[in-house]
């Protein structure tokens, strides 16, 4: 889909685009898939490849083989604007420069103890006192065939004089400097300029921007999905949701090859389906359930249907997790808090979260679902597309969610299990206190998404009991607010309950206010 997406967009904004691969891929994305490539090149049957996971080698060879100017842009890089005409002009060309932290300074270590052979840039740059800069190399190209023939050359020889010494560090982490370190080396030692998307220089491991298809078209106008994006579930979830509303005959497309081949999707409602409702007909009949719901959830503290039982539970992967997690503090010889404490809470919490889930399954229609997500795509760009109107725009809360207040943070534990790239969750521990778990009814993977709210989203959740404006909800919510904070930091505390309304949207809580009831 990621593939799909990029290539799509590319055709539809710059016309013509060229695939270099070998029989394999091009068969899958041009014969298969259909993709409208202008030419494709079977060029990497042979490539050579000593190790699988240097995935940057590939590129190399393509480079190698341009006579032309040219621009490479990775299967992860999507665009919704031509790019600059003054950029396509330059050189040479990439993103943006990114400057070294941890993650590249820790392989240079390793590269320097163990590599029989530096390129000359390479050597230089190494022993400087000061970190190296490298280019990100989501786009990588120009005019100067010259300059990139010698580059690729010399990355193939990188690669290749140290080919015995490959499997004495973390290989994976090579590709960024034969690949990106060494672009950025030679060009600097030549003092050839490089043409840059994005002017600010960015820490390898702080881009936070990229991903953000919900900006895309009024916002943002390129993404790229590097590093950690491409292991966010949410991110993913979004990746496949923008293909679905911009390229829907391509998506199903997608769906109804893994279908024939009996693979496993995480969307398992395409498994309850014919194959014929793959179509603009599948969504067409999703978007009337939509329309025509009225279920009410709020009201659900009391369940007719059964729970689902603990082994049951324990099978969804977020609920193994805590129960993980949960375990090793119980064991635990120095835990900070009463162990049968945490225990009566997590039974607590997985007894309320086995009744919304037979509940929702009971009483809500998978083709509600279905149709409540194409329409949620469109809900964040309706709400904040045009910044001068957001205090005015009507939002009213969705029926279809739970919240379960617990005394331990599970739904902060589960998410730290898929979340990537975001501090917060990466260091996130079992502490007590007062936390609101907000569960989600979903067609995918086990039927629930389980996301943690803070104390403001909770608020708003509970404010927002009638449709009203964006500015009529934050009059409401200043009455929590300390005097001193409204006279003096006003603009502040709008921002932030703007940003948790915003989250709350992304989530499928609150969406637009229309006059049917959806």
């Amino acid at each position: 889909m990621s593939w799909t997406l990029s290539c799509l967009q590319l055709k539809k904004i710059h016309g013509n685009i060229v695939l270099y691969g070998c029989s394999d891929a091009a068969k899958l994305l041009v014969d298969v898939i259909g993709l409208p490539y202008d030419d494709a090149y079977i060029t990497h049957d042979n490539c050579y490849l000593p190790d699988e996971r240097l995935w940057a080698l590939p590129k190399i060879h393509t480079y190698l083989l341009q006579k032309q100017p040219f621009l490479h842009l990775d299967g992860d890089v999507y665009l919704f604007q031509a790019l600059p005409s003054q950029l396509l002009e330059s050189g040479l060309i990439a993103q943006n420069i990114e400057e070294a932290t941890e993650y590249y300074t820790s392989t240079q270590k390793e590269l320097m103890k163990h590599l029989v052979f530096l390129p000359p840039s390479v050597k230089k740059d190494f022993y400087q006192p000061e970190p190296i800069s490298a280019v990100n190399a989501g786009i990588l190209g120009g005019n100067n065939i010259g300059f990139i023939n010698e580059y690729a050359q010399m990355a193939l020889q990188y690669v290749k004089k140290n080919q015995k010494h490959l499997p004495k560090f973390d290989v994976d982490k090579f590709n960024v400097f034969f690949e990106q370190h060494l672009f950025y080396s030679m060009a600097f030692e030549q003092a050839v300029p490089i043409g840059l998307l994005f002017n600010e220089r960015v820490k390898d491991n702080q881009y936070k921007d990229l991903a953000s298809f919900h900006e895309v078209s009024y916002k943002k106008n390129y993404l790229h999905l590097l590093g950690h994006f491409k292991r966010d579930k949410f991110t993913c979830l979004q990746l496949a949701a923008t293909l679905r509303s911009l390229y829907p005959n391509y998506y199903y497309k997608i769906i109804s090859l893994f279908k024939k081949q009996a693979l496993p999707l995480f969307c398992s409602f395409y498994n309850q389906v014919a194959e014929t409702f793959l179509s603009n007909s599948f969504a067409a009949k999703a978007a009337q359930h939509f329309e025509d719901c009225t279920v009410n959830l709020n009201d659900n503290e009391n369940f007719a249907s059964p729970g689902l039982s603990a082994t049951e539970l324990l099978a969804f992967p977020e609920i193994h997790y805590i129960g993980q997690v949960a375990a090793n503090f119980i064991d635990s010889d120095d835990s900070e808090f009463n162990k049968f404490e945490l225990n009566d809470d997590l039974i607590k919490f997985t007894e309320q979260l086995s009744g919304i889930l037979a509940f929702n399954r009971a009483k809500i229609s998978p083709w509600y679902l279905y149709g409540r997500d194409l329409d949620a795509i469109h809900w964040y760009p309706q709400l904040f597309g045009t910044d001068a109107l957001v205090f005015d725009r009507i939002i009213e809360k969705c029926n279809q969610f739970s919240i379960i207040d617990t005394q331990f943070d599970w739904a902060g534990i589960a998410r730290s299990n898929h979340v990537e790239g975001r501090a917060y969750y990466q260091n996130l521990t079992l502490t007590k206190g007062t936390f609101y778990n907000l569960v989600v009814p979903e067609i995918f993977g086990n039927g629930f998404s389980l996301f943690d709210i803070d104390e403001t989203e909770k608020l708003i959740l509970d404010e927002l009991s009638i449709p009203q404006s964006i500015s009529e909800l934050l009059t409401s919510l200043r009455r929590y607010i300390d005097d001193d904070v409204l006279d003096n930091h006003l603009e502040y505390f709008n921002q932030l309950f703007i940003l948790q309304i915003q989250q709350l949207v992304l989530k499928k809580v609150i969406k637009p206010f229309c006059t049917q009831n959806t």
